[in-house]
């Protein structure tokens, strides 16, 4: 009995500290203030509560059941009783792991189509600590390599392209494009097997995905560009300020040992390196979200 007893306390160690803690990740003592970011922390922090609530009563009844059992003395009584607590213990844990598989599948359908947000696990999602809110990205310093040279801001009349002359430009630079321009006014949804639209992107947003070739020397392909359907703002897809990069190996482990990584995640779970010029690269499920071509920090 008494080894039963510091099995027992074993396994609630993990349920103390967890008390300890707390399940809300701000707003008291310490904590930043909270933002609807936090909701999906809150959320996480309670599902690994009960995780591991799961797993201790799991091994907990697992103990009790296997002690009924080792001390049946032949009762046909405790062994049954004995087998039932064990079956009881591993189907609530299952149940558990489940309800977790369940509650994954449904974020990724209902943030599916939603501009910025990509998830593959919505509880990797990481709040800033600082009490302004969400992750901000620090002021760039100056570093010295690829990419550090400040991009040249376009000349007067020149700030945005035809989606011609921009197509054009990526050519030379050895750069693809993976579908045709979009229909005017028309989203990139609404085309069957979608579009890429280049029509007013920066002139600056083009320099700068040349000099990610140049410095890459590796095979980039652009997914994504002005076309309707991504969300709006001042530095985003609808202004040409952003591009989509479709994501291989080379150009992954280029960025990765090449730009700063920066601290936390965006909002939408992605991770984000900064260029010594300043634009920064989310990581998606299946391609980098580029901007900040012009030399700003653009707000995330």
């Amino acid at each position: 009995m008494k080894r039963l007893i510091i099995v027992l306390v074993l396994f609630a160690l993990p349920l103390l500290s967890f008390a300890q803690e707390g399940l809300v990740p701000c707003g008291g003592p310490g904590q930043p203030d909270c933002t609807f970011c936090h909701v999906w922390n809150l959320l996480d922090n309670v599902v690994k509560f009960l995780i591991q609530f799961a797993f201790a009563a799991g091994a907990i009844g697992i103990v009790v059941g296997g002690f009924f059992i080792m001390t049946a003395g032949g009762s046909e009584s405790r062994v049954t009783k004995g087998r039932e607590i064990i079956t009881t213990a591993v189907v609530g844990v299952l149940i558990v792991l489940v309800a977790w598989v369940v509650l994954n599948s449904f974020f990724q359908i209902i943030a599916k189509g939603v501009e910025g947000w990509n998830p593959r696990f919505w509880n990797e999602i990481q709040c800033s600590t600082a009490n302004s809110g969400p992750v901000s990205l620090p002021t760039p310093a100056p570093t010295p390599g690829p990419g550090s040279a400040p991009l040249p801001a376009p000349a007067p009349g020149s700030g945005t392209l035809s989606s011609t002359d921009a197509r054009a430009q990526l050519q030379q630079a050895g750069i693809s494009v993976n579908k045709s321009e979009c229909p005017s006014g028309v989203a990139y949804q609404a085309v069957a097997g979608g579009c890429t639209s280049l029509q007013g992107v920066r002139a600056s947003t083009i320099a700068g995905a040349t000099t990610l070739k140049r410095d890459c020397n590796c095979s980039v392909a652009v997914t994504g560009g002005t076309e309707l359907g991504h969300a709006q703002g001042v530095d985003s897809h609808a202004t040409g300020a952003k591009l989509d990069f479709k994501r291989n190996a080379a150009l992954d482990g280029y960025i990765e040992s090449t730009y700063e990584r920066l601290p936390g995640k965006r909002i939408d779970g992605a991770t984000v390196y900064r260029a010594p010029n300043g634009s920064t690269f989310a990581k998606e499920h299946d391609h980098w979200d580029v901007k900040g071509w012009e030399g700003t920090i653009p707000q995330r």
